[in-house]
């Protein structure tokens, strides 16, 4: 038995094709303006430290914590990017960076002076550019990612190495910190991606202290280190990862800071994360012997 569709609707079927491969490009399709992100998948790990390890403080109780996958971006947020939020009227704070100690800024640099308000201005602007939900990462993400399945103080191992390959006249190990190497080393921020990546992930460990949207506990109560804070909550915020200026017990994967929002410092900046989209359904037509359209987007670009 033969089945013949009319001219109306195949043409139905073919425009649906089309609107679905367009939509298809804007999934995959990243933006100028977006960071480069990276996919974590999900996993338990032992957050915090033992009591064992070298400079550890009485705020990283271990426990074990469980997270889903997610996007990490690869750099911190730049200069260079939240000008672009500026140009276009979206961030208010207009001078959120510093002059480094030689007398000029790099818009290659992570963007720092900035506080919960002005990050969440940049957020509101990029996610209405791009159509997506970018946030801050929660504190357990955000150390799940730094760890990069390591178990030790920091991922490549339990000691800094302040010697490696030689970049301008200078020796570079892998992170900027106050007695690290490299020509940033206690002076000021480096360019992103300037030290190895672990991860897929770039200058976890120093640099500049990245905010979280996780409100601090010191004991972690209620799991407030898998959850964002509500906007409007007033308790101090946790940040990790410690800066071109901490000791080397300061950069460690387990290391904790926290500050309140509404405060600025030449030390903080952030990155930024995406809520993994498992499976999209954008368009086709559902139903037993019908066509229909499931998209899933994997570990593709958001």
């Amino acid at each position: 038995m033969k089945y013949i569709l009319s001219a109306s609707l195949l043409s139905l079927l073919l425009l649906g094709q089309i609107a679905c491969s367009n939509h298809l490009t804007s999934i995959k399709k990243r933006l100028e303006i977006e960071p480069e992100m990276q996919f974590i998948r999900g996993g338990s790990f032992m957050m915090g430290s033992p009591l064992t390890e070298k400079g550890r403080n009485n705020d990283e109780r271990q426990h074990l914590v469980k997270v889903k996958s997610f996007w990490m971006a690869k750099t911190e947020t730049t200069i260079a990017q939240w000008k672009a939020c500026i140009k276009d009227g979206g961030c208010s704070n207009k001078k959120p960076y510093m002059i480094d100690y030689r007398g000029y800024l790099d818009i290659n640099t992570p963007v720092t002076n900035i506080n919960l308000k002005d990050i969440n201005e940049y957020i509101r602007w990029l996610n209405s550019k791009t159509g997506k939900r970018y946030r801050l990462p929660t504190e357990a993400e955000w150390e799940y990612a730094a760890r990069s399945g390591s178990t030790t103080a920091y991922p490549w191992g339990d000691n800094v190495i302040t010697f490696g390959k030689e970049y301008n006249g200078y020796q570079r190990g892998q992170a900027n910190c106050q007695i690290c190497k490299g020509e940033w080393a206690g002076t000021s921020t480096s360019p992103v991606g300037s030290f190895p990546a672990y991860g897929g992930l770039y200058d976890m460990h120093g640099n500049v202290l990245e905010w979280t949207c996780s409100a601090y506990d010191k004991n972690y109560k209620d799991a407030s280190e898998l959850k964002c804070a509500a906007s409007n909550d007033k308790r101090p915020r946790a940040l990790r990862g410690g800066t071109y200026d901490s000791r080397i017990e300061g950069i460690r994967s387990a290391s904790r800071w926290y500050e309140k929002p509404s405060e600025r410092s030449g030390y903080f900046g952030f990155r930024l994360a995406l809520s993994k989209v498992a499976r999209m359904k954008p368009c086709g037509i559902r139903g037993k012997g019908q066509l229909h359209t499931l998209v899933s987007i994997g570990n593709r670009h958001p």
